[in-house]
């Protein structure tokens, strides 16, 4: 809805003096002329007139002129923000398919929910999908002892194979549709440690007319890494971006079938046009032309690590009187009869149509796969509505339309108005302000939050004329926070081709957010004139960072003078808080998220870090950065609790206490969470709990404290911070060693948390 001025009174003269009449059967019963020519109406009616006045003024208060100076400066409530996501649409059988076009608006449900998602653009599917992944040793998956060595003549097949060769997943477990919930780990095993190559695969149609051989096509590469939260992650916005024209620690290759009088076929150099996964280290996109002689592996390449000949009279003899020495046992090529799902066409011992592989000259660890897919695209959830009448021009200045739906997705209105002269519609531009426009210029205002259009005056922007036509000719809208789900959950397709089996969603859905209030709007203005959409003060990265669009950022904090720390040239937890750097500007940030602690993946990081390089000075070193925590835990409190309260309620009661007050969205005395680089001292721990329902008295209290996620007995923590918080230390009120403090003292990029589970309170009579 538009920003509207609110009534603080509704005195108005007429209703006024009819109330005041009406009081004087009860309070004059003997004056009995209420005509207008009484004295005494007279007076009434001076009364009413007062009292209008009196409301008037009234009207004019600060609040009122607070909302119209919003209006005076083109404040308008913002509408809600639609969650984004990629799809990846899946194919049945491929290599029996032909290409096909999922159009634009096509929709997929929320499992769960009443979210739908529409493709923002059409999908060319083509008939190519993923059929199987190995890591190997060898330069060449025909051949696993080249370059590697043949087996022992005492190896086993498992202790030859354990180093050598990974069916990372077999085309079956888990499903492609499950991969997103159910991330496939590559380079996983120790074992797997010198695997420097990887091969991908495919199941696809190889007629010429399909549509996959000899088209362009594009490999998208999901990372699960890039959407976990990690606390070492960082993104510098000074670093320059990567250039998608080189594969850099990368090399492709393809598998050419052998050619009329060729032995053998041959791995070729796969051209790669585009690839924007930094060698795999990040998620992005591989763009190449698919080679028109790509094709399988015949049955004759395929070489056994150990092939044994067969045995000759002498050989059986031998051992059957055990005199000779015992052959070896075989080894095949693994390969053979391990794909689970076989392409359907493809005679051959690995019903494969073709092969790609991935050759890492710099892998430094392992990663996994959460989609490796030919067909995805971008959807958004929003719904698109096409020709709507929105009323008939008046010939009269400022006139305005309402859409019938507000929160209106930014730049998507398509908006007509039928001329006078020629009876046509024509299409009319949006523009921020009518300042630039002329008389006869054909433009309009949004405000999409409402719905509302607006437009000129016949000065600043033409008039629709009266009695014609305007049409919304297209527009998206939707948007809100509850469209935000994980990965995997995005998995209904209601308006797909019928050749596509399934689609799901391989990311999260991000960047959902309610329409503002008019109490935001508020509160956002102040810091709107000042930052004029340019970051140069702290307070302008915190304001510009909360407002990166595609996320949701509960908090953001600028460090200035800090760089993230580096320990022996790699990057460390946290910041550097002991070294100034000039001209360098660290931002933390919070994603709005639930949980102890909010941690931002690297792919929110990389979104904040894009939107803060677009406001800030050339000359400024940017980073983004997630926040660091300090775990509060083996709380023990001895209390006195209130006449009726037991154990088990005190307990709930003091944790819940806790754990919002010293929280990074909730904590602090405002409750908009507890300030970084803060100090804690042991009394306000004490004090908090005094705070609960149900506590009578703290007879003592003790806490500890480290940078480690909580995590069940015996098991590895699944989460570090600093590496200064690694010996745990005593926060007490009477300090006995040299591991006690009466107060933590959080370093800027610090927050706090309270770990419940090993929350113990004792209470005594």
């Amino acid at each position: 809805m538009p920003i509207k001025s609110p009534q603080l009174d509704d005195l108005r003269f007429r209703p006024l003096f009819e109330q005041l009449r009406r009081q004087i059967p009860m309070y004059a019963p003997e004056w009995t002329d209420h005509n207008e020519s009484d004295p005494g109406i007279t007076l009434l009616q001076l009364f009413a007139h007062l009292g209008e006045q009196i409301g008037y003024r009234l009207n004019r208060l600060p609040e009122k002129a607070y909302i119209e100076m919003l209006k005076l400066i083109g404040v308008r409530l913002r509408p809600a923000e639609a969650a984004r996501t990629t799809i990846a649409l899946l194919l049945g059988k491929p290599e029996l398919s032909t290409a096909v076009t999922a159009p634009a608006g096509a929709t997929i449900k929320a499992r769960g929910k009443p979210s739908t998602f529409e493709l923002d653009a059409p999908v060319n599917v083509v008939p190519g999908q993923v059929a199987a992944l190995v890591s190997t040793l060898s330069a060449d998956l025909r051949d696993l002892a080249a370059g590697t060595g043949a087996p022992d003549p005492g190896a086993t097949a498992a202790a030859y194979l354990e180093t050598r060769f990974s069916l990372a997943w077999d085309g079956k477990q888990p499903k492609l549709k499950d991969w997103p919930q159910q991330p496939v780990p590559l380079f996983a095993r120790p074992a797997e440690a010198g695997h420097d190559h990887l091969w991908i695969a495919l199941a696809f149609n190889p007629a010429a007319n399909a549509g996959f051989l000899g088209q362009r096509v594009t490999l998208t590469v999901q990372l699960d890494d890039d959407e976990q939260p990690d606390p070492r992650a960082l993104a510098d916005c000074s670093a320059p971006e990567i250039s998608p024209l080189a594969a850099a620690g990368v090399a492709y290759t393809f598998y050419r079938p052998p050619r009329p009088g060729q032995p053998t076929g041959a791995w070729l150099p796969l051209p790669i046009i585009a690839d924007t996964t930094d060698g795999w280290t990040r998620s992005g996109q591989v763009r190449f032309d698919v080679p028109t002689t790509l094709g399988p592996i015949p049955d004759g390449e395929w070489q056994d690590p150990r092939a044994v000949a067969p045995k000759t009279m002498e050989q059986i003899c031998a051992e059957a009187t055990g005199t000779g020495t015992p052959m070896p046992a075989p080894i095949r090529h693994p390969l053979i009869g391990a794909i689970k799902n076989p392409v359907s066409g493809v005679s051959s011992v690995v019903p494969i149509s073709g092969w790609i592989a991935v050759h890492f000259t710099q892998r430094s660890s392992r990663f996994s796969l959460r989609a490796l897919t030919f067909n995805a695209g971008p959807a958004t959830n929003a719904a698109t509505v096409t020709n709507q009448l929105l009323g008939r021009g008046t010939g009269l200045s400022d006139q305005t339309a309402q859409l019938p739906h507000g929160n209106v997705l930014t730049g998507t209105l398509e908006l007509a108005v039928e001329d006078p002269v020629d009876l046509q519609l024509h299409r009319w531009s949006e523009v921020a302000d009518f300042d630039a426009a002329g008389g006869d210029d054909r433009v309009y205002l949004l405000d999409p939050e409402a719905g509302i259009v607006y437009f000129g005056d016949g000065v600043r922007g033409r008039v629709p004329a009266s009695t014609r036509r305007i049409v919304a000719l297209r527009y998206r809208h939707g948007g809100g926070k509850d469209a935000e789900v994980p990965a995997g959950e995005v998995n209904q397709p209601q308006s797909l081709p019928s050749a596509i089996q399934d689609a799901v969603n391989i990311v999260a859905a991000r960047g959902g957010k309610d329409a503002e209030t008019l109490d935001q709007a508020k509160r956002r203005a102040p810091s709107a004139l000042r930052t004029r959409s340019r970051a140069v003060t702290a307070d302008d990265f915190e304001v510009i960072a909360s407002e990166t669009p595609g996320v949701r950022i509960a908090r953001a904090l600028a460090v200035p003078l800090r760089r993230p720390l580096v320990v022996g040239g790699e990057d460390a937890l946290g910041l550097d808080v002991d070294t100034v750097a000039s001209g360098a500007v660290s931002v933390v940030v919070v994603p709005d998220e639930p949980g102890p602690t909010p941690t931002a993946p690297e792919s929110v990081l990389r979104t904040v870090c894009r939107h803060l390089d677009r406001h800030r000075l050339i000359t400024t070193e940017l980073y983004v950065v997630p926040a660091q925590y300090v775990r509060l835990f083996d709380v023990e409190v001895i209390l006195v609790a209130k006449p009726g309260w037991s154990q088990v309620n005190v307990r709930d009661s003091v944790s819940a206490r806790l754990e919002r007050s010293f929280h990074v969205l909730t904590g602090g005395p405002d409750g908009k969470g507890t300030s970084f680089g803060a100090v804690i001292h042991h009394s306000e721990l004490v004090a908090e709990v005094m705070r609960s329902d149900g506590v009578e008295r703290v007879e003592q209290l003790e806490a500890w404290f480290d940078g480690a996620a909580p995590a069940p007995a015996g098991e590895e923590p699944p989460m570090r911070w600093r590496v200064e918080r690694t010996v745990p230390r005593r926060l007490t009120g009477c300090p006995t060693s040299p591991e006690d403090t009466t107060a933590l003292t959080l370093f800027a990029d610090e927050n706090v948390f309270v770990d419940a589970s090993t929350l113990n309170v004792i209470v005594r009579d």
